[in-house]
């Protein structure tokens, strides 16, 4: 099942609320719901990445009932030769709901944050301003790039404005005497703060270390590289996926949405961090590295080389931190921006009967009959959770 269509169902039971109302107008919404079920999916979802540029047009269809969620752009891992390299801090998460005041079809000035060396930037909703300030609409903080032997920094809450907020997540260290790298941080999400990058191991002949899990849940911290191998990249938010470290081998990349990629061996790079999905596109189940989520960490390379092959793993889409690397370190990944919201023009009515079971006042009894088993209130929600 979607996530976004449990978002929306929530948004429409905090907007549908009988108490208050008159008792033929309590009958009107709850009949409302039995009649016409497909109001609680109708919802509309927009996402928007580095592409769409500064500006973004409000559909003609919008309205006040709305949640904006965000991730900040993520560091690279350093490349920090024979001196060590530290993993890079991933993205952090902030949303809000039911913003006023925007009309449909507006121009609104938005920053998806790039992730990447020093330009790494915060991702904001409906201002100009480039960083995360009090009195913003909705900014998540974006991570910053690893240095030689520390972890860069994740984004943090602080920074971030306002509604729910979760941190990013420090890159691992990396260390001088073994040239190891650490691994990148996992970004945040709407489940929960990101996990740290394993360390560098700092012995020669060690490995990197493993990157972070994204998105809270039960995902873990990647895990510190040993004196003979690379360290296993933390799992995501449902316990699994991390990356399995290497052993004179590349470190292995991560194997379900949002997972850190596995630390490398001596001389040879990170594996991957894995992109997210909780916002999965296209299908109920979308196949890793299909979906749009919060992205899991790259894994650090091992060091006592400067081979291409001791390159650090790059994060996952998006927000996850690239791994530190001998040669050269992994990529940070751009933010995000996720738009969802409930339609100002409804869906087009069911034609039903109505012959008696439900009483109004005056003693009027209405059922909804419908045309088949599969056209029913009940059929319809239980496809839902079955979905």
């Amino acid at each position: 099942m979607s996530f976004g269509l449990l978002k929306a169902n929530k948004i429409l039971i905090k907007l549908i609320r009988c108490g208050g109302l008159q008792k033929i107008g309590i009958a009107v919404i709850c009949i409302a719901l039995l009649v016409f079920p497909g109001i609680a999916a109708a919802f509309n979802q927009v996402f928007l990445t580095t592409a769409n540029g500064t500006s973004w047009v409000t559909p003609f269809d919008w309205s006040d009932v709305n949640t904006i969620e965000t991730i900040g752009g993520a560091g690279n891992g350093n490349a920090g030769g024979n001196s060590g390299s530290g993993g890079g801090g991933s993205g952090a998460y902030a949303a809000i709901n039911n913003v006023a005041g925007l009309a449909p079809s507006q121009s609104i000035t938005i920053q998806v944050g790039t992730g990447g060396s020093a330009t790494v930037q915060d991702t904001v909703f409906n201002s100009a301003s480039t960083k995360c300030q009090a009195n913003l609409t909705v900014c998540a903080n974006g991570g910053t790039v690893g240095g030689t032997t520390v972890g860069g920094l994740g984004g943090t809450t602080t920074a971030s404005v306002p509604w729910i907020q979760f941190a990013g997540a420090d890159g691992g260290v990396g260390h001088g005497t073994g040239d190891n790298g650490g691994g990148g941080g996992g970004a945040a999400g709407p489940y929960g703060v990101g996990r740290v990058g394993g360390a560098g191991v700092g012995t020669t002949g060690g490995g990197g270390g493993g990157g972070g899990g994204a998105d809270g849940g039960r995902s873990t911290a990647g895990v510190a590289g040993s004196t003979t191998t690379g360290g296993d990249g933390g799992n995501n938010f449902n316990l699994n996926g991390g990356g399995k470290f290497g052993t004179s081998a590349v470190g292995g990349a991560a194997t379900s949405s949002g997972a850190g990629g596995g630390g490398g061996d001596q001389l040879f790079g990170g594996g991957k961090g894995a992109d997210g999905w909780e916002w999965g596109v296209g299908t109920s189940s979308p196949a890793y590295g299909t979906g749009i989520g919060s992205g899991g960490g790259g894994g650090g390379a091992g060091g006592n080389g400067t081979s291409p092959a001791s390159t650090g793993g790059a994060g996952g889409f998006y927000g996850g931190g690239g791994g530190g690397g001998e040669s050269a370190g992994g990529a940070g990944q751009n933010g995000l921006i996720v738009i969802t919201y409930i339609p100002s023009v409804p869906p087009d009515a069911r034609q039903v009967r109505l012959l008696g079971g439900v009483r109004l006042l005056g003693g009027v009894r209405l059922l909804y009959r419908p045309s088949s088993l599969f056209d029913s209130s009940l059929a319809f929600w239980n496809k839902i959770y079955k979905t």
